[in-house]
């Protein structure tokens, strides 16, 4: 039974397959296939727009060629998007047996008409192929498709080789042909057609067939080369042949002045109105009299040949075949253009017309071509001279136009005929070279191209209401601006329609009311919101300050819109008349994600609903919030508070917010303080206040930023005119820079409510240097800190100091240079040595550099402080400190200022004494969980240090001899100290058979998990030094750099006495001599932020002096690198090295390397042919790793591995192609105990075997 219902079922089934497909009906593709397909291409490409995905008449069709094998290639008439697709009909026929069928006719879509539409059909032809191949991955037809494969299609038909192709003319230069659009269609239909049927019949993948047939010759001379050349001996006009001996004569270059041919026919008798160009050009009856015979007058042929063309041809008056031009007007043609008046009739436009307006002679375009235009034409030229007439250029967006649109114009009128003519100027390639330059102004809208299926430049042709003012006033005799002027943001000085209707409402003196914000943001010229707003969608209009990075400035429109600022100002004091604001943003439509405004003062912020809207709230972070958000990881909860037809008061800086979706037309305005308004010029706060701002009497209360140093760039860093020409080039990027949005960075949970950084401490000019390294952008990271000079290039660098800051700078350089011209001589022998490692010390004598620090001291304000050196560390930290004022620094204070800085001793931190640097620092978001451990004041050592026992004693002697360490008992140090613990010593032997003590101020003593580090340390890494090669590369001059390593680094930071006590330690458990560490220890957590922050102060000033000479240097905690470049290389090697020596440096020389190559913390950096990878060193230890747990027989300690996996990290970051080999370490450490013994699990075993063989291959 089942079987007979299986058979009747299949039999059924063929029946109809057979029957649709006599009638020629598809069958359409199941929902879930065709759904399936469409997400398998938007996981492995992209999304797909309506009007790129084939629609499924068209999906369905090709499937059923599949599953048939009956796969044919299409034309593209056949393929249709979901967008272009058209509802198929249904039509109703009667079959042989009387019954009647309904069925769908189908409906052909249309033939690509441009260029345009012919990519989009290859695209939507390529998407369909890749569906397929999604749902038929076994035949080899489909394997390797892509959209890629039909993209390079589409290039090579619209390139050089086809439609773009150029071919040499007897002038010796390439011309463009473009050939017969119907050629390029059935060329490109061939080449499909036959790559299907080749892939087809050899079983070969579509995407290797295509390109392939792209290149048969035999296919491109038949369908394409030969179809023009025939079709080019072919008369068009008439249908002759010409005969192939024949060849039409190619009409020189520049030919002899010929009279314009006039028609000799007579006129018809109709009658022809002149607007409707209905008048026969024969000599048709018009309303202004009978054209009898007087169309023998009328001019119909160039002198070369060509037909004139009246009103675009209409009413087929010209032979559509015969090539012609267009009679010089915009709409219609001149209908009587006589040979008498031919010149006359320019002169009418010029003296009747008053004006003539074409697009301007722009030169030569990007892809080699010179297009024809009027104003070339040596008749015009000498008119307007002859006419005394003027001409010149402006951009069209001065008066209101969305594209800049540049223009030129001619006129004899009187007042503009007053100033002198602009004709364009090309130089000897044939580029335009002026007069008209750039309208400075940011379109975000191109004057070109498709917008949705419209073409935009049919809008542009229109005149904006503004420029039509501005020609009625030249009409008029008004007085504007000068024709010289045409290419700045003042021509003509003619009032933009929201200016006009701005000024009228000031004017009656009555309350502002919110339709008419509303009517005023319809007349302005919107730009699209911010993109850290999360949203591109909606127009805003900014008005007041900008501000980036402590620069600031007025914005454009408070120069080009004064009058629609004044009335948004006047409406927003009528709304909240005790609210301070320096800025205020119209935003419509605008969809803001949760973020936090970190470029606003911290002052309150005002929102006002303006239009009429539903929802829309406005949904601001609070503690006791009943609507939270909901970001990735993050849970942020708030409160909503109602916009529409109300105002709102919220920090828009230091509390998270977002707007709610709305209904409708939702417009609201809000008003600000931008930071730093303080360093705003008095008169640019005077204009401020001239446009309606209420400002702060308070200017601090209207910053973000501490007070700057005196003297840094006068009130503003910037003049009122510097400020207005690049308030247009800022401003946008200043909102950039200082707006966060919620869960785009991970740094946003940590951005601190109080100081932000500013760039002017680094006195130099522009951007911070960019690491572009594997794909990715970063700033770059010198190791000494935010404000280094040394984040910048050395040409920026000292662009912001004052006068008295260079004249120190100069005083140090001028000591520095003498005490290297002393003490080196021959800087290059002496850098050679250096090099090489033969320096067993300082090239400096004690007598020099004391000499030398005496003299800089002699020109700080406290000379005999100066010369102190504090105890227990070796730096001049008076000296430093006091130079550091004086140049500006931020940090200045910590050397030498207050008893808790580096000079009288710096806290551990363990009771929250740490805070914020942010000149410095930026702000740490995250930290390293410790190890919970029961507090335990006195802890045993470790075995490593028991068995180094006489080896450590021997060390904290010498730590001693150099005030480092004293030595006590544990009852004299809690007479004397009001905290003692004893942590426990581990101990790490050098290979110079020295020991290092680790001091364990984690467990028991609970040192670190007290200590509280609010900044973020930075270090370089693979990026920095890959920029370091690559800017060294790009001057193409020779590069020498030093790699320099600093003896007992932490141990150079001095702490305070009263936490001696917390720092204490034994070499043998059961000793009676407790040892007690006074400057920085290496195991306890703030060690390295107080040395970080110690030299970094000191990094930066001796860069400071160095000025713009050519030096890059980077540091990693206690190794220095330091490239310099250019022919005075040595000398500035030198001149750095003694900066370095005269504040108190400990190098230790012995290990100082160099040359064109050298390593840097176990990265290896050649700049003699610009190189960079892992060390030898660093490379054989990862071998010596792998071979020490083979021998174990894969038995692995936990602690190891997270040494291995930590150092294999650190390589992983310059060398990519571990990093994927480092997954099961991770997952297998993270599983691990620290102190338990494993065998390696197989995945590990496999990582190990690989990277062992590779990095044998490389070693």
């Amino acid at each position: 039974m089942s079987w007979e219902s299986c058979k009747s079922y299949v039999s059924k089934e063929a029946d109809i397959k057979a029957e649709a497909k006599l009638l020629g009906v598809t069958r359409p593709i199941a929902h879930t296939d065709r759904t399936a397909m469409k997400a398998a291409f938007e996981k492995t490409h992209y999304r797909l727009e309506e009007h790129l995905e084939p629609s499924e008449a068209y999906l369905s069709a090709k499937v059923e060629e599949v599953e048939a094998s009956e796969i044919t290639a299409s034309p593209l008439s056949d393929v249709t998007s979901r967008k272009t697709s058209r509802d198929s009909g249904i039509q109703t026929t009667v079959d042989q047996n009387g019954h009647v069928r309904v069925v769908k006719s189908k409906v052909k879509g249309q033939l690509p008409q441009n260029t345009e539409e012919l990519r989009l059909a290859l695209k939507a032809e390529g998407h369909m192929w890749t569906m397929l191949a999604s749902k038929f991955r076994n035949i080899s037809l489909f394997r390797g498709m892509g959209p890629g494969v039909w993209s390079d299609f589409a290039d090579y038909l619209m390139g050089e080789k086809v439609y773009l192709m150029k071919i040499p003319n007897q002038y010796g230069d390439n011309t463009g042909v473009r050939p017969p659009w119907h050629v390029l269609l059935q060329y490109e239909f061939q080449v499909r057609k036959e790559s299907i049927k080749t892939s087809v019949r050899e079983n070969r993948p579509l995407a290797e067939v295509l390109p392939e047939k792209s290149r048969d010759s035999e296919i491109r001379e038949q369908h394409f080369i030969s179809p023009i050349t025939l079709q080019g001996v072919i008369n068009e006009g008439r249908g002759n042949r010409l005969r192939w001996g024949q060849q039409q004569q190619q009409p020189p270059r520049w030919q002899p002045y010929q009279a314009w041919s006039r028609n000799t026919d007579k006129g018809d008798k109709g009658k022809g109105k002149l607007i409707d160009m209905k008048g026969d050009y024969k000599g048709g009856k018009t309303k202004t009299g009978k054209g009898k015979d007087k169309g023998k007058r009328v001019l119909t042929h160039t002198p070369d040949g060509r037909q004139i063309c009246y009103a675009f041809n209409e009413g087929t008056r010209v032979r559509a075949a015969a090539p012609h031009v267009a009679a010089l007007a915009e709409e219609g043609c001149f209908i009587y253009l006589r040979e008498s008046h031919a010149t006359g009739t320019l002169s009418h436009i010029l003296r009747i017309s008053m004006e003539f307006k074409s697009e301007p002679d722009l030169g030569r375009t990007r892809d080699g071509q010179h297009p024809a235009s009027v104003w070339q034409l040596p008749e015009l030229q000498e008119l307007v001279k002859v006419s005394k007439g003027v001409t010149w250029a402006l951009h069209q967006c001065h008066y209101g136009a969305d594209t800049p649109k540049p223009t030129r114009l001619a006129t004899n009128l009187p007042e503009p005929s007053t100033h002198e003519s602009e004709w364009p100027v090309f130089d000897e390639e044939g580029w335009y070279v002026g007069p008209l330059g750039s309208c400075g102004h940011h379109h975000d809208r191109q004057l070109q191209g498709l917008e949705g299926d419209q073409w935009r430049t049919g809008p542009s042709a229109a005149y904006p209401s503004a420029f039509c003012f501005y020609m009625a006033q030249l009409c008029m005799g008004a007085r504007v601006c000068a024709p010289t002027l045409a290419d700045t943001a003042d021509v003509g000085h003619v009032a933009h329609e929201a200016e006009r209707f701005a000024a009228e409402e000031l004017a009656t003196g009555r309350p502002v009311a919110r339709t008419t914000i509303s009517t005023l943001f319809s007349l302005l010229p919107g730009e699209p919101p911010h993109k850290a707003s999360g949203s591109l969608e909606g127009r805003v209009f900014i008005s007041g300050i900008y501000s980036k990075g402590g620069l600031v400035g007025l914005r454009q429109n408070c120069h080009l819109f004064p009058f629609s600022t004044q009335l948004c100002n006047k409406f927003i004091r009528e709304q909240a008349p005790d609210h301070k604001f320096s800025s205020f943003i119209l935003l419509h439509n605008v969809k803001a994600d949760v973020h936090k405004d970190l470029g606003n003062a911290d002052t309150p912020s005002l929102l006002i609903g303006v239009s009429s809207f539903t929802n829309g709230e406005l949904w601001v972070e609070s503690p006791d919030g009943n609507t939270k958000m909901n970001f990735k990881d993050k849970i942020v909860f708030g409160n909503l508070h109602p916009v529409c037809d109300t105002k709102v008061f919220f920090d828009a800086r230091n509390t998270w917010h977002a707007t709610m979706p709305w209904q409708g037309d939702r417009l609201v305005v809000a008003a600000y303080n931008p930071a730093f308004m303080r360093n705003l010029q008095p008169q640019q706060l005077q204009q401020l206040r001239d446009l309606g701002f209420p400002l702060s009497l308070d200017a601090s209360a209207a910053s973000a930023s501490s007070p700057l140093p005196d003297g840094l760039g006068g009130s503003g860093g910037v003049s009122a005119d510097q400020g207005d020409q690049e308030a247009g080039a800022d401003e946008a990027a200043a909102d950039e820079s200082m707006v966060v949005v919620l869960g785009s960075s991970k740094e946003d949970a940590g951005e601190e409510k109080g100081e932000q950084f500013d760039p002017r401490y680094s006195r130099a000019l522009g951007q911070p240097m960019q690491c572009h390294h594997e794909g990715y952008t970063q700033e770059f990271v010198d190791g000494f800190g935010l404000c280094s000079p040394g984040r910048w290039p050395p040409e920026a660098r000292g662009h912001l100091q004052t006068l008295e800051e260079r004249k120190h700078v100069n005083a140090i350089a001028s000591v520095l240079e003498d005490l290297v011209n002393d003490a080196i001589g021959d800087v290059k022998h002496k850098s050679m040595e250096l090099a090489l490692g033969r320096l067993k010390g300082s090239p400096f004598s004690e007598e020099q550099l004391w000499r030398a620090r005496g003299r800089i001291c002699d020109v700080l304000p406290a000379p005999e402080a100066a010369r102190e050196i504090p105890e227990r560390q070796p730096f001049m930290l008076h000296m430093l400190g006091q130079s550091l004022k004086l140049l500006g620094d931020p940090d200045w204070e910590v050397l030498c200022q207050g008893p808790e800085s580096f000079a009288e001793g710096v806290p551990l931190g363990c009771d929250g004494e740490l805070k914020r640097t942010p000149q410095v620092f930026r702000a740490r978001v995250k930290s390293r969980k410790l190890d919970e451990t029961d507090f335990q004041p006195i802890m045993q050592n470790y075995s490593s240090a028991e068995m180094t026992q006489a080896q450590l004693e021997e060390k904290f002697k010498q730590d001693e001899a150099l005030g480092r360490m004293i030595a006590t008992t544990e009852a004299a140090a809690r007479q004397e100290y009001q905290e003692v613990l004893v942590a426990a010593l581990g101990a790490i032997s050098k290979p110079n058979g020295e020991v290092r003590p680790l001091h364990d101020a984690t467990h028991g003593v609970r040192i670190n998990n007290r200590i509280s580090v609010p900044d973020r340390l930075e270090t370089p890494g693979p990026e920095e030094i890959v920029e370091l090669i690559t800017r060294a590369k790009a001057t193409k001059q020779a590069a020498f750099c030093i790699s320099a390593d600093i003896s007992a680094a932490h141990r150079c930071v001095k702490i305070r006495k009263s936490d001696w006590g917390r720092l204490g330690c034994k070499t043998c458990s059961s000793s009676q001599t407790l040892w007690i560490n006074t400057v920085g220890t290496f195991g306890v957590s703030s060690a390295s932020y107080h040395w970080s922050r110690l030299f970094g102060a000191i990094g930066r000033w001796a860069l400071r002096i160095l000025g713009q000479k050519w030096a890059l240097q980077i540091i990693y905690v206690d190794d220095l690198h330091v490239v310099v470049v250019g022919p005075d290389r040595f000398k500035t090697l030198w001149l750095l090295l003694a900066a370095y020596e005269v504040a108190g440096t400990p190098f230790n020389h012995a290990k100082f390397k160099g040359g064109h190559e050298a390593e840097f913390v176990g990265y290896f950096l050649s700049y003699y042919d610009s190189r960079a990878g892992i060390s030898e060193r660093r490379c054989r230890w990862v071998l010596d790793w792998i071979a020490a747990v083979e021998r174990d027989r894969w038995m692995i300690l936990g602690r190891s591995l997270a040494e291995f996996v930590g150092r294999l990290t650190f390589v992983g970051r310059m060398v990519g192609w571990v990093r994927p080999f480092l997954a099961p370490l991770y997952a297998w450490k993270a599983f691990l105990n620290r102190g338990t013994t494993a065998r390696a699990p197989e995945a590990v075993y496999l990582s190990l075997c690989y990277l062992r063989d590779h990095f044998e291959d490389r070693c």
